[in-house]
């Protein structure tokens, strides 16, 4: 196996599945998101099996963990255009569909399936997953990745610590085809290469590639605190899935100083060229903000991306304030107080002229 990094996803077709192998898979899920061919028009959606469900529940395990993401997302569907939240489902048309985004604009009518929608709406509406048996496995699950991303959804499954039992690894290669041929996905199967030579994964016939280099796996699964890559990217909003995003969201959206100057998970464009999508933004200030949970910033590729992301921010005039997840969970209050700080640091208040006696 070769010891470089090729890209893994670039190179596949939609509808393909490949394997992927990896000193630690929790890593890889993390890293995948670096290989993303077009950050601005690629979704990823890595799940993590563990264990491996068995043959006759793992297809179900897989539609309910795209419903699970599609319940995060919501109500932002079809690409994050427009929130679906305004007329609710009953009132949705096709017409109004079409005016969500050119990407939804592209695909055939027939890819939308209304009273699918309707009932999913309605499900998530209620807070609770859009699982709906009545309707066929490959329609529910082509049906919730358009949802997720209209065009250009990766699926990453990978596996955990348990040593899967006989049988699960060919499950999980014939569901990996299985989705990649519904859905038109790129489906990704991350496993430790130890498992590489398992004749169970033969149904899986794209040329499996390494995904890290062996110097850098932390080996540490996300605790259930800093699954913010489960899903990524997320524009405009705070991350479904980061409890510190979320909290931080909420104290802001009441601060009536911080609150109006502060834009959730937005692009910005360096000077020298890379893009960076930055977990909070204030353009005018050009203060940016970062929620940095461990598991995701621990590795040393991840270390090393963080000081060439900051440095690239710096020299286009940006100042980076990194805050720990767990710090913002356990005492957002603090988190807040040190974003006010960095405001007043940013553009001090006026020292006012005292009186002449």
């Amino acid at each position: 196996m070769p010891a470089s990094r090729p890209d893994p996803i670039a190179a596949m077709a939609d509808g393909q599945a490949r394997l992927l192998l990896a000193d630690s898979v929790p890593d890889a899920l993390a890293a995948l998101r670096e290989s993303l061919p077009d950050p601005d028009g690629s979704r990823l959606v890595s799940v993590l099996l563990d264990p491996i469900p068995g043959p006759a529940a793992i297809l179900d395990a897989a539609i309910a963990d795209l419903a699970e993401v599609a319940l995060a997302l919501w109500p932002s569907w079809y690409g994050d255009s427009v929130p679906l939240r305004d007329d609710g489902p009953a009132a949705l048309s096709w017409q109004r569909l079409m005016a969500l985004g050119p990407d939804l604009a592209d695909r055939p009518r027939k890819d939308l399936v209304l009273p699918w929608f309707r009932k999913a709406a309605s499900r998530c509406q209620n807070r609770q997953p859009p699982t709906l048996p009545e309707f066929a496995p490959a329609l529910q699950a082509r049906q919730l990745a358009l949802a997720i991303a209209p065009g250009n959804l990766i699926v990453a499954l990978g596996i955990g610590d348990h040593p899967p039992e006989p049988g699960r690894l060919l499950a999980l290669a014939r569901c990996a085809e299985w989705l990649a041929r519904e859905t038109s996905a790129r489906v990704l199967v991350v496993i430790p290469e130890a498992l590489a030579d398992s004749s169970e994964l033969d149904p899986i016939s794209f040329r499996p590639v390494r995904i890290l280099p062996p110097d850098q796996p932390t080996g540490r699964l996300p605790t259930d605190d800093e699954q913010a890559h489960r899903v990524w990217p997320v524009v405009g909003r705070p991350h479904p899935y980061s409890p510190g995003e979320q909290k931080l969201a909420a104290l802001l959206a009441t601060d009536p100083d911080l609150g109006p100057l502060f834009h959730h998970n937005v692009r910005v464009q360096s000077r020298r060229g890379p893009s960076f999508l930055v977990d909070l933004l204030w353009p005018e200030g050009k203060v940016v903000v970062e929620i940095d949970g461990y598991s995701f910033h621990s590795s040393r590729a991840s270390f090393s991306a963080d000081r060439s992301r900051d440095y690239h921010l710096l020299i286009s005039g940006f100042l980076v304030l990194r805050l720990p997840h767990d710090e913002v969970v356990q005492d957002p209050f603090l988190a807040l107080d040190k974003i006010r700080d960095v405001v007043r640091f940013r553009h001090p208040q006026p020292t006012p002229r005292s009186t002449p006696q």
